[in-house]
């Protein structure tokens, strides 16, 4: 629930804190998929996504439908929703997701040589998600791209980005700033092929 950010600005931190739960206690990536019939009249009909884990269907991720704003609180029954305010829900099967066995967790040792972090502003068409992005970047190849995560997500004029902070570093070497900015390249060019392009370029 907030006052200031929008629904899908508040739909992808929900996700990335499921995320980080499912990565956390079963390093296990989750699955979102599209949801055939939302469970509840309450969900929005399109902006709404079925979560499993391992094939295991958990529950959905979704907005608010439109017609339920201004009506009474859904928790409290008292006090109404501000038609302003933007509301993001999730609903999982918590015991379903402890049946699920966690993975082998691989230890790395951290590197000695210190990293490198460069933030990158994207700007989204409508269907473009975070898991779309994920992708390219693991297509690229990049041997010294440690980490990648959203760093901020905004909306302003009509236009939608989004921030992801890239992580480099060698575990043999301090890295120089031109190869780092040449992976850059590759992942900007990848990205621009996908149709994601850069922010302001």
């Amino acid at each position: 629930y907030a006052r200031e950010a929008t629904e899908r600005a508040l739909f992808f931190r929900l996700k990335e804190a499921l995320v980080y739960i499912a990565d956390s206690l079963k390093h296990k990536p989750l699955e979102f998929s599209a949801l055939e019939a939302p469970a509840h009249d309450w969900l929005h009909p399109v902006n709404s996504a079925a979560v499993s884990l391992d094939g295991q269907a958990l529950g959905l991720i979704s907005v608010l439908h439109p017609r339920v704003r201004g009506q009474l609180d859904l928790v409290n029954r008292k006090a109404p929703i501000e038609k302003k305010a933007a509301v993001a829900v999730a609903e999982l099967d918590m015991d379903a997701f402890a049946e699920i066995p966690a993975a082998n967790f691989r230890y790395a040792a951290p590197s000695s040589y210190p990293s490198v972090a460069i933030d990158l502003s994207l700007v989204l068409n409508e269907e473009d998600t975070y898991g779309k992005i994920e992708g390219i970047l693991q297509s690229v190849g990049c041997e010294t791209l440690q980490s990648a995560a959203l760093a901020d997500y905004y909306e302003a004029g009509g236009e939608t980005s989004l921030a992801i902070r890239l992580t480099f570093v060698s575990g043999g070497r301090s890295l120089l700033m031109d190869e780092v900015q040449e992976d850059v390249a590759r992942i900007v060019e990848a990205l621009g092929k996908a149709g994601i392009a850069r922010k302001g370029v």
